[in-house]
């Protein structure tokens, strides 16, 4: 029973130089040797020099990844409810009034993002990486650092429609928190055993 946990995201904030607002939807792809990619470079990394993480994401699975392609690995859903930080339940989208008064997003009933084929493609890259499991954590058992070995998980979580379908729920822009150990996090269930998947935890 697998569990991708959500990317983390967190507000999108201005260059601390000012200019264009920050982050952009580049990937690594767009950095040149030694260079992070732009949108890691533009005000929210002190230190633009230094190697991007992405340059040197082992090769031999990922280089045989079908990539990934918003018209094909995309069917967004978005959820008819949600629970906004006063504990309220809404229906989502929001009515009007709700909208001059957001009270904040506290968490949303699950809903989907992937289509039947993004799904196969993402278990695939899963299964391919399941080894790679965090053997030294008592709490739960799952992959992290998934983003680094699969491109078409980055560029799943930097996808403008998906970053756009967070902010609308958000009521706010917001952005792949710059942690990037945490994309594509990935927690492992046992069917059966009456185990919860991870516990509440203190940024839960």
């Amino acid at each position: 029973d697998v569990h991708p946990h959500c990317t983390q995201f967190v507000r999108a904030l201005p260059p601390m130089s000012g200019g264009a607002p920050v982050p952009s939807p580049a990937l690594a792809d767009d950095a040149g040797p030694g260079r992070l990619p732009r949108f890691m470079s533009r005000g929210l990394m002190p230190h633009p020099d230094v190697p991007s993480p992405f340059r040197d994401v082992v090769a031999g699975a990922a280089g045989r990844e079908v990539g990934f392609d918003p018209a094909r690995h995309l069917q967004i859903e978005l959820p008819g409810t949600v629970k906004t930080l006063d504990f309220k339940t809404v229906e989502f989208p929001y009515n009007c009034d709700l909208k001059e008064n957001f009270p904040g997003l506290a968490y949303t009933e699950p809903f989907r993002l992937l289509s039947d084929e993004g799904v196969t493609v993402l278990r695939s890259i899963i299964d391919t990486h399941k080894d790679r499991f965090l053997s030294s954590n008592e709490r739960l058992t799952g992959i992290r650092g998934l983003g680094y070995l699969s491109k078409f998980v980055r560029d799943f979580s930097y996808c403008p429609e998906v970053v756009e379908a967070f902010s609308q729920m958000a009521r706010e822009s917001v952005w792949p928190h710059p942690t990037t150990m945490n994309l594509g996090h990935t927690n492992f269930g046992m069917p059966g055993s009456g185990k919860s998947v991870d516990q509440w935890h203190v940024d839960s």
